[in-house]
């Protein structure tokens, strides 16, 4: 389950910096898509990958907390709990001798 929406997550992420990346730039340093103006002039072009960065924000959100909650459900151990304390318990570890 965690690998199915951690590759929803991936899709997502990389769907919004581009739609980002395409949205007219209103001044400034925002957009690199500023010069396709002649290609999206209208504006619908821009409602549209708007209404689209919108969406793809949501789904963002929505498969962060998701994939917080399934990871935050699981019963592993962590890779401290399991690897590194165990090889610690199972060496041998010289005994010191109590006084009496």
């Amino acid at each position: 389950m965690a690998s199915i929406l951690l590759t929803i997550h991936i899709i997502v992420a990389i769907c919004l910096v581009v739609s980002v990346l395409l949205q007219k730039s209103e001044g400034g340093l925002g957009g690199l898509g500023g010069g396709m103006s002649n290609v999206m002039s209208s504006q619908s072009g821009n409602n549209f990958i708007t209404k689209l960065t919108l969406y793809l924000a949501t789904g963002f959100i929505i498969t962060s907390l998701s994939l917080a909650i399934v990871s935050g459900n699981s019963n592993k151990d962590s890779i401290i709990d399991s690897d590194i304390i165990n090889d610690i318990k199972e060496k041998d570890v010289p005994t010191v001798p109590l006084a009496e």
